[in-house]
């Protein structure tokens, strides 16, 4: 099995390819691949009906797997690594790090979502070969190589990691490994055909890709594509609040073998790395495609539940992980209010996004002062303070001016004006019980103050906060549903963020705290 697995790895070459030109894109753009990944699926699908008619099993394997299906107990899937990293291109120091601590770390947190129905394993064999596809720019690319006669489920991949995936942070090659691997657990558009309907355990009777021709806001025409297994299309719906979704909105490219870059901000199966450096989540809507396949149950509750693209509508309407055309290099709230980004082009379509700049550094965290510690930041740390500001506080949240009107405030007893030196700063926020939120000014002198903010509204500086020198500017108000959840919380959530109560952990951490990391002594 192994020397055809690794044969199958070379010869047909990866489904999921992470590319150095998307910053750290997973894409099947190449027709090449796409071709050899239709082929194997297609070679799946005759094998599977070749040997339904030989054996005269149609309806006889169809019970069969119903019968299976049913009396399986969920247990966590097992996952056998093969590692083959001598004599290759990496480092033995970067080869031990990969065999003993990521590759098996990406298993564990596989394992820590994913349980089997029957059929015991995957046999995962992981590779460091610098291959043509490689030096073309590609990260890492995977491809499943055998599957289960009776349910089409793959029982082995193949994993190739590139060169350039080691110039990666050990955080964001780990991402990496885990979204290959769930490649290798069967994500692919190509291999739909394979599902099957985890409601009667019978093959899904229509295609499950749909396509959607528009024209695009330049007149030219363009293409959409959903994914639109039933609990896909409900799941996306809900999330976007958005009836008439008919799916989750997939990647063209990749032949809806990610979900699309643009919406889902920092899920794991997009098709590139967060344009924003944040690391990414598994979500409900990987884990609820995984559940698609028939093949897996997952554990759902420990899923993070996305805050990008919330509530957006039908026409998806401004976020705050974008910012408004001809704005590059000003600054914008991150999409979570939990930091000053500042707006760079993200995308390939020049789409600008709030996150790191080279310009102005990287992003300043609200919650942390270890961002503001750079002779570039320092003198904005104790500015900011003096408007009433507040860094490192666990509630410090990001407010960005309203409008092109600077926030300025007048030393008493002087005619000059001292205006803010960036376009948002961190302040302190609350909750109320009717999930309102207030910012709190805590300026040098005095007590605090604290504001209303209105859903949708803004702070006046001088309206509201009169007697405290503010001569101008207005900030706009955080969203209620994205930062009040975790405010009213009264956990400490470590390597995670509280939802109802309890803590959600970043993939790689466990724990009622999410203080247990499942790779200790690498991130």
């Amino acid at each position: 099995m192994g020397c055809l697995c690794i044969l199958v790895l070379h010869f047909m070459l990866g489904a999921a390819v992470l590319t150095k030109g998307a910053a750290g894109a997973c894409s099947m753009d190449s027709p090449q691949i796409q071709e050899k990944y239709s082929v194997f699926a297609q070679k799946q699908l005759m094998m599977r009906a070749a040997h339904a008619a030989r054996e005269r099993l149609d309806m006889a394997q169809g019970e069969r797997v119903r019968q299976m299906m049913a009396e399986a107990q969920p247990a966590p899937i097992r996952i056998k690594l093969i590692t083959q990293l001598q004599g290759t291109y990496l480092r033995p120091d970067l080869a031990r790090r990969l065999a003993q601590q990521l590759a098996p770390g990406a298993v564990r947190i596989i394992q820590k979502f994913v349980q089997r129905r029957p059929r015991p394993r995957l046999v995962l064999y992981v590779t460091a070969n610098n291959t043509k596809e490689c030096k073309a720019g590609a990260l890492a690319y995977t491809l499943p190589c055998a599957t289960d006669m009776v349910t089409g489920r793959p029982t082995a991949a193949a994993m190739n990691v590139c060169p350039l995936s080691q110039r990666s942070s050990p955080r964001r090659l780990l991402n990496t490994l885990v979204h290959e691997a769930v490649h290798g657990l069967g994500f692919s558009g190509q291999l739909f055909p394979l599902y099957y309907d985890s409601g009667t355990w019978n093959p899904y009777q229509k295609a499950q890709q749909i396509k959607v021709e528009f024209s695009a806001h330049n007149k030219t025409a363009a293409e959409a594509m959903f994914i639109a297994f039933p609990a896909m299309k409900e799941l996306a719906q809900k999330h976007f609040g958005c009836s008439s979704l008919p799916g989750a909105p997939a990647d063209v490219d990749s032949l809806a073998s990610h979900f699309k870059q643009r919406l889902f901000g920092h899920e794991l199966m997009m098709p590139a790395t967060s344009a924003d450096g944040t690391p990414k989540q598994i979500t409900p809507f990987t884990l609820t495609l995984l559940e698609a396949t028939g093949w897996y149950k997952t554990r759902m509750d420990l899923a993070q539940a996305p805050v990008f693209g919330k509530g957006a509508g039908s026409k998806n309407p401004w976020q705050n992980f974008y910012c408004a055309p001809k704005t590059e290099n000003t600054d914008q709230c991150t999409f979570d209010y939990k930091g000053i980004g500042v707006c760079t082009e993200g995308l390939d379509d020049g789409c600008l996004v709030a996150g790191g700049s080279l310009l102005r550094g990287d992003t300043l965290t609200c919650l942390s002062p270890s961002t503001w510690s750079t002779l570039r930041h320092q003198a904005f740390y104790f500015h900011h303070k003096a408007f009433g500001g507040s860094v490192g506080h666990p509630a410090a949240r990001c407010y960005a001016l309203a409008d092109e009107r600077p926030a300025c405030m007048r030393t008493p007893g002087s005619s000059e004006r001292t205006c803010l030196m960036r376009d948002a700063m961190c302040l302190e926020t609350r909750c109320t019980s009717k999930a309102e939120v207030e910012a709190v000014f805590r300026m040098p002198e005095g007590e605090p103050v604290v504001v209303p903010c209105p859903q949708g509204g803004y702070i006046d500086l001088a309206k509201q906060l009169p007697g405290r020198g503010f001569v101008s500017g207005r900030l706009r108000c955080p969203l209620a549903e994205i930062v009040c959840p975790e405010l009213t919380c009264k956990r400490l959530c470590v390597h995670g963020v509280c939802t109802d109560g309890r803590c959600v952990c970043d993939m790689e951490y466990v724990g009622e705290k999410c203080d247990k990391s499942l790779i200790p002594g690498v991130l």
